[in-house]
């Protein structure tokens, strides 16, 4: 928001937000970028504040609840590439898919060692966007984290 005008901002969330909410935010702002040209790109807000579109602008650091009325819009896929991205059987597989391997103790035969797993991890936390993490994000994206483990869960009260 730009400090020199008066802004009003829209509603807080009053339930901290749904589980739809939150896939919706994920998906929103991890897997493509939504550019309306002179340097806006629109995301969207976190689920426990309102689950709401929001436009920044790179250039100048203001913050929108407005559309700015600027171009078209222009959608392109985020760029995840960096010096950590491998290949191997952990990346091969979602947050959620290793989670799930992990907790049912299938990670040996599935080949993962605990470097590739660390390199992933890292991975996770340099791609995420925004760089914004709630508890309930941290539990999506860390699949080393198994909060809430089932209770059929064979390994439900292993240290």
């Amino acid at each position: 928001v730009d400090p020199d005008q008066q802004v009003t901002l829209p509603a807080m969330s009053l339930d901290g937000g749904s589980e739809e909410e939150y896939q919706g935010y994920w998906d929103w702002n991890s897997r493509n970028t939504r550019s309306l040209g002179d340097e806006w790109v629109e995301r969207m807000a976190h689920p426990q504040v309102n689950c709401e579109s929001y436009w920044y602008n790179t250039s100048t650091g203001i913050t929108s609840y407005e559309q700015p009325a600027v171009g078209t819009t222009a959608v392109s896929a985020v760029d995840l590439s960096c010096d950590l991205l491998q290949e191997g059987p952990v990346w091969t597989f979602t947050p959620f898919e290793l989670k799930s391997i992990m907790r049912e103790g299938h990670a040996e035969d599935f080949g993962f060692t605990a470097e590739e797993l660390a390199k992933r991890a890292c991975y996770e936390f340099e791609t995420w966007l925004p760089r914004v993490l709630s508890w309930h994000d941290y539990q999506y994206r860390c699949f080393w984290f198994f909060g809430g483990k089932d209770t059929n869960d064979r390994n439900r009260d292993s240290g």
